[in-house]
């Protein structure tokens, strides 16, 4: 099987990036939702207006984006700092160690907040104000293209051909949207995981009415498919919410899903374990819980809580121009739970479209790696020979009680995130 591998494509999580030095070793990285960075934030914004970045970056102020671990390193650690060579984030971090090319993946490096959206190259005013040198930012290669061939004693170790081609594949959420064909402006990624996200792929048109519109919790960057962008909103917590709960709270395993039945309730959640990308400090919590309440009841409010978010992030979108009658792709861990597409499906109003496989990211990186190694003419013949439909949820006809619940949802969570 070994030998007839002829490409790697590697995707990987966003914002962690890791200092690496001359001698190429890396020091440790900063994991994305590490908050230590949080004090190095909250300065960089008191004296930057969020605004000007947005415009530059496309980003909305967060504490997660990876220019906050890399001046938190500059601070912290000044004289291993002057030592490093380069920036890379886990991808081409690995695609480095494979083949010695030390360049970012263009799709991850826009989750740095340091890449201008209308060059495709880093912000030097940026850089600047954040005292990054710009002679540690690599150079920025596209998703997809060969970063160069296995070394031969790490493909003798492996057993790998010697002219296995490598190359990276974007960010985890951006690398699934290829396979569900998300960079059409009539579909749209329901990326489900640790995180719960939303993604739109879409043109310069779309991107730059996006830029001059207030559409909080959006960012943009670039798309894994050349010449376009993607849209992204997501929670810290998504399908965690639900781990957690049947874990830590239940001691049960994800099959346990499968016992729940469907039922109405007056339980509410409120899914930030972790925050929300915009208020770190904002906590979960269940509200209306009596001695009648049971665990079932309490497991379904958070699969409704989680459906209630991602509804009013396509809310948003629908604000950008998304069309009425857009298509909406599920991929991910909960994609496999008929009780959570189902209600996904009842919350949001519309059918729900299932790949063939739920690990999309890996199909994704599976077909750029195809592409760099020359197997398909181009990404829309990649798209079209690995995207396949195996199931479509239907919503219920009656949907008053989720579009009830829904909108007082809103209300609530607007008064706990002022709480808070």
């Amino acid at each position: 099987m070994k030998k007839k591998i002829r490409a790697i494509g590697i995707s990987s999580l966003g914002e962690t990036v890791f200092p690496v030095r001359k001698d190429g070793s890396s020091m440790a990285g900063l994991i994305w939702y590490n908050t230590i960075t949080r004090e190095t934030y909250e300065e960089f914004f008191s004296r930057v207006d969020p605004e000007w970045i947005f415009g530059r970056t496309g980003l909305r102020a967060s504490w997660i984006f990876s220019i906050f671990k890399m001046m938190y390193y500059y601070h912290s650690f000044k004289e291993e700092m002057e030592g490093i060579e380069t920036w890379l984030d886990v991808s081409s971090y690995i695609a480095y160690i494979l083949t010695g090319d030390k360049r970012m993946d263009r799709c991850l490096a826009s989750r740095t907040m340091l890449i201008d959206l209308k060059t495709g190259d880093w912000c030097e005013e940026i850089l600047d104000i954040a005292n990054i040198p710009k002679k540690h930012l690599p150079g920025i290669a596209d998703s997809g293209i060969p970063r160069g061939t296995v070394k031969s004693d790490i493909a003798l170790d492996l057993g790998l051909p010697r002219d296995v081609i490598v190359t990276t594949a974007g960010q985890d959420h951006m690398t699934a949207s290829f396979p569900a064909g998300v960079f059409d402006l009539d579909k749209v990624l329901n990326s489900t995981g640790t995180t719960e996200a939303v993604l739109w792929g879409v043109d310069d048109d779309v991107l730059n009415i996006f830029l001059k519109n207030i559409i909080y919790d959006f960012n943009a960057g670039f798309h894994v498919v050349p010449h376009r962008y993607y849209l992204v909103d997501g929670l810290p917590t998504g399908g965690y919410c639900i781990e957690w709960f049947l874990r830590k709270v239940l001691r049960k395993d994800f099959e346990h899903l499968e016992n729940v039945k469907m039922k109405t309730n007056t339980v509410y959640f409120f899914p930030f374990l972790r925050g929300i990308f915009s208020n770190m400090r904002a906590g979960a919590s269940f509200l209306n819980l009596s001695d009648e309440t049971d665990s079932d009841e309490m497991l379904i409010s958070i699969i409704e809580s989680l459906s209630f978010e991602v509804r009013s992030m396509i809310e948003n979108l629908r604000n950008l121009g998304l069309e009425k009658d857009y298509k909406l792709i599920m991929v991910g861990g909960e994609s496999l739970s008929e009780l959570v597409v189902k209600i996904r499906s009842n919350v949001l109003g519309i059918p729900i479209h299932l790949l063939q496989t739920s690990e999309a990211t890996t199909l994704g990186a599976a077909l750029l790696a195809g592409l760099s190694a020359g197997l398909y003419k181009d990404h829309r013949d990649a798209f079209e020979r690995g995207h396949r439909i195996s199931k479509i949820v239907y919503p219920d006809r009656n949907l008053d009680y989720y579009e009830e619940k829904y909108q007082r949802y809103k209300k609530l969570k607007k008064e706990l995130i002022d709480l808070q």
